[in-house]
Formats: structure tokens, sequence, C-alpha cells
């Protein structure tokens, strides 16, 4: 994953898309990378870039299909499998 560093995170243009939302600690980012096209969740502790991560599209899918609450709780659990 060399090309899927910060300064190639594009930031995926729909904001209730992106701003996927907080669990286990940090905040979420969904974006590309605008190198190789693969799909990423940057990751935010403290308002601090913490890291970026290569997801498929149907991880992203299934915490903008889940509810809120539910939402954060998978976040938690992926991020702390990390």
């Amino acid at each position: 994953m060399p090309c899927c560093a910060a300064q190639q995170f594009e930031r995926h243009p729909d904001p209730h898309i992106a701003d996927i939302g907080q669990g286990g600690g940090a905040e979420y980012t969904v974006g590309t990378c605008t190198n190789c096209g693969a799909h990423l969740i940057h990751c935010w502790v403290g308002g601090v870039a913490e890291s970026i991560h290569v997801v498929s599209q149907q991880t992203i899918d299934a915490f903008i299909a889940a509810p809120p609450a539910q939402r954060k709780a998978l976040l938690a659990g992926w991020f702390n499998s990390l």
C-alpha cells in the first residue's frame, strides 16, 4: 500500500458518506487513493491523523447502512481489531 498515504487520500465528495462517524475513541473519514483507486478509511484520534487503511466497498457499505448507534459500535470494533 505504498501509494495509499495521506498525500494520496481524496475525501469522498458526499459529506454524509465522507464523515462516516466516531467510535472507539476515533473519528473516521471515507475516501479513495488518487493513485490506485483503493477505498480508504482515514482514522483520526484527538483531531490528529492516526492512520489510513485500505478497506473493501462492502465494509464501507456496511458502516453506512448501520443505524447510528450500531455504526458507532461497528466502527469501534473495526478500529480495535486493527
